[in-house]
């Protein structure tokens, strides 16, 4: 009787895994790319968990990515056309299509918030110009984690709120703004440069960010 043996090679599972290469972005830019690490794998399939449908185009600043192949090893630069929030993005990697690994891995679109402050107004009681305050594009910051400081060039506190301002804020809703009087001294300010610094919070983040800036008081 002749014997002899053979060897049968097993296959190698796949075990997948992929980085991302920021996984929180702004709304302004929600552009994510995703690169493979998977080891002991030859096939992949992605699903980058994107809302469906996509918002309309006029709803978003970046131009969103209408296509993208699952089966690529990496995909780069792919911009989600989805609203603020958590998405789950998915890697199932496999080894000439068996033993197959999932990965999954979060990412953020964070809602943006542009804070604009003007440098100088001019509350010589005409009708323009007459209230000095910030402006926040979204209404997302905690009113109970607001301070809103003005300073004069001694580094008096001539202003201070933690009153939101009202918008649109006018000379008959004056709500968390100044009108270029002192309310230690209610004496009218003089003409000159006045340091603000705004203190706040976004809600649902712990952070806590201050602001600095300056603003020319002109009568």
């Amino acid at each position: 009787i002749a014997v002899d043996s053979i060897s049968i090679g097993g296959l190698i599972p796949a075990f997948a895994s992929f980085d991302v290469s920021d996984p929180i972005q702004s709304y302004f830019n929600p552009t994510f790319s995703f690169i493979n690490t998977s080891v002991g794998a030859t096939d992949y399939i992605w699903n980058l968990g994107e809302c469906n449908p996509q918002l309309p185009v006029y709803e978003l600043f970046a131009t969103p990515s209408f296509y993208y192949n699952p089966t690529d090893v990496d995909i780069y630069d792919y911009t989600y056309g989805c609203p603020p929030g958590v998405y789950y993005v998915q890697l199932i990697a496999t080894n000439i299509g068996y033993c197959p690994d999932t990965a999954v891995q979060t990412i953020k679109i964070e809602p943006d918030l542009l804070l604009y402050v003007p440098n100088t107004f001019t509350p010589d009681e005409d009708e323009h110009n007459q209230l000095f305050f910030p402006y926040f594009s979204e209404p997302i910051v905690d009113s109970k984690n607001y301070l809103f400081t003005i300073f004069d060039r001694w580094g008096e506190v001539v202003f201070e709120t933690k009153d939101l301002p009202d918008i649109p804020t006018i000379y008959t809703n004056t709500n968390g703004a100044w009108d270029g009087v002192s309310k230690i001294s209610n004496k009218v300010c003089q003409d000159g440069t006045y340091t603000w610094v705004i203190n706040y919070k976004v809600l649902n983040e712990d952070e806590r960010k201050k602001v600095i800036g300056h603003v020319n008081l002109i009568r």
